[in-house]
Parts: C-alpha cells; structure tokens; sequence
C-alpha cells in the first residue's frame, strides 16, 4: 500500500466577493508545485491536498466541494477540507435528524467530537 503524499494548504482572510472557492483551487494547481508535479519522487507517488483555516469558514458546504473536487483537475488524487463551520457539527442533514460529527486531525491529538476544537495560532 502507498500512502499519498500530503500537503497542507492553511486559508486565512475573507476573500467574500473578491476570490471564490474556484479561484483558490486554480490558483493552487496552476503553481509548479502541483503543475510540475515536484512533489512526485516515483512514478507511483500520489498526492492530497488538505484545506484548513479561518478562510474557508466563509464558504458554505457546496462552494468547499469545489475545492475537493477540483483537485483531481490538478492530476492530484483527492483534496480535503478540514472540519470548519459550515461543515462542523452544526450542518443538519436536509431530513432534520440531528447527528453528531467526529474528526480526527493529526496535528491536533486524538479525535474530537462536536464543537470544542482548538483555532489557536499555535495548533496549526
């Protein structure tokens, strides 16, 4: 088993109106990182992207899929959001039934379930 490579791309600022989701993800595979595939070392190598941070908080659940789908536009395998507010616990299924979400974020310590996650600058 080959486990991908990860890169882990942090989102600050409220880019409302000016950048959307579709702007961000172009901007990311069109860098030579990605372009170029730098980060591939053998043919086999395979690479995810994780969005994290503050930025995507302004985006609601439809416009992050842009972002997760449209890394495999960039030849990369699969992109990933971190769970932020609209994506949190909070996001109730369209038939009403209340569940709770649990994730679980390496840089972070074990699995944490509903609200109670760390923003702090320095659990990045």
């Amino acid at each position: 088993m080959t486990v991908p490579k990860t890169v882990r791309i942090w989102v600050e600022g409220d880019a409302r109106g000016v950048v959307s989701p579709k702007d961000l993800i172009l901007h990311l595979i069109g860098d030579p990182y990605f372009r170029e595939e730098q980060w591939r070392e053998s043919p086999t190598d395979t690479c995810v992207i994780q969005l994290g941070g503050p930025g995507l908080d302004q985006w609601n659940v439809d416009e992050l899929s842009v972002l997760t789908n449209m890394t495999v536009e960039g030849g990369l395998m699969t992109g990933i959001v971190e769970p932020c507010e609209p994506s949190g616990p909070s996001s109730a299924s369209a038939g009403g039934s209340r569940s709770t979400t649990c994730w679980s974020t390496p840089t972070r310590g074990p699995s944490t379930c509903g609200r109670s996650r760390s923003t702090s600058p320095t659990s990045r």
